[in-house]
């Protein structure tokens, strides 16, 4: 009821361009976003790990989106330099005007090794990206409830919101600092 609530506040305070407001379900194709079962998650994570050359006991911590301004990667890279999680490894899928200087980043952190940047890759990988990483990483500050968000739920895929957002938390009451 939100979206429908938001809707009908903006088509008042904007009369004139009220036509232009459209009402969209936020909606996830759950037979496409499907969580896997155990082994089959396994399986997965196992020819990630060995595809990259990593471990197979790593655990994943994914991003999935444009390497643009807005989708403020560059913190998520300064944020994982500070955490230096030991068997955990960052995916980042994705291409976009940034991918260099964010590669030149993770260089420029130390933390290039730690770092996957897989470009553009098809909605079947993001899925499986999803599938098998513990967390999806949603450093923007400028979208409010990425589609992104919405299938890793269904996924049993845990997301983070980089920078915390302390308008929102406020609202709640908890500390904004």
């Amino acid at each position: 009821e939100c979206n429908r609530d938001s809707l009908a506040y903006h088509t008042r305070l904007y009369p004139d361009i009220a036509d232009r407001f459209h009402f969209f379900r936020n909606c996830v194709d759950t037979d496409f976003y499907r969580p896997l079962a155990p082994d089959e998650r396994d399986a997965a994570r196992a020819r990630w790990t060995s595809s990259l050359g990593l471990a197979p006991s790593t655990r994943f911590v994914a991003f999935a989106g444009r390497l643009q301004p807005t989708k403020n990667v560059a913190l998520l890279l300064d944020a994982w330099s500070r955490l230096r999680v030991v068997g955990a490894h960052l995916l980042i899928a994705g291409d976009g005007n940034l991918g260099p200087s964010l590669r030149g980043h993770a260089s420029s952190l130390g933390i290039a090794d730690q770092v996957s940047f897989l470009g553009a890759v098809e909605p079947v990988v993001v899925r499986e990206l999803l599938q098998c990483s513990e967390v999806l990483a949603i450093p923007s500050t400028h979208e409010g409830l990425p589609m992104i968000a919405l299938a890793s739920t269904w996924l049993w895929c845990r997301g983070i919101r980089l920078p915390p957002r302390p308008d929102v938390y406020s609202r709640f009451g908890q500390p904004t600092s």
